[in-house]
């Protein structure tokens, strides 16, 4: 799956640099190995979180590896609505066919139903003769 660099600096797609930039420091700055151990905190989930802050911001601060990141989440983008789309008609589809089952078995109950009352009324018929 693509990691989603915009989120992974808490920012929405289409950020200004000077947003991508500010967004970098901050962060940095929350979760920088040194000062996440300084504060007795887990510096080996800080490293990490640091990691992936410095990667998210080399991506986007280049505009050529933006302008690529940008790309591959509209191609994922658009794949998980046509997924989506696809679940939504095959959704449709198991309810129609339900529906008709239901409907079947209603029309199944309805004829014997008319054919129990016209054997019992058969019946009725030869006891009375």
């Amino acid at each position: 799956m693509l990691v989603d660099h915009y989120a992974a600096l808490g920012l929405a797609y289409g950020a200004t640099p000077e947003e991508i930039k500010k967004a970098h420091k901050t962060l940095a700055l929350r979760h920088h190995p040194d000062k996440v151990g300084a504060r007795g905190g887990n510096r080996e989930e800080a490293t990490g979180k640091f990691r992936q802050i410095q990667e998210s911001y080399q991506s986007l601060a280049d505009a050529r590896k933006k302008a690529s990141h940008d790309a591959l989440h509209a191609e994922e983008q658009a794949w998980r609505e046509e997924a989506a789309r696809e679940e939504a008609r095959e959704e449709v589809a198991r309810e129609q066919r339900a529906r008709k089952l239901h409907e079947r078995t209603q029309e199944e109950v309805e004829r014997e139903k008319e054919a129990q009352m016209a054997s019992f009324a058969r019946e009725k018929h030869a006891r009375e003769q």
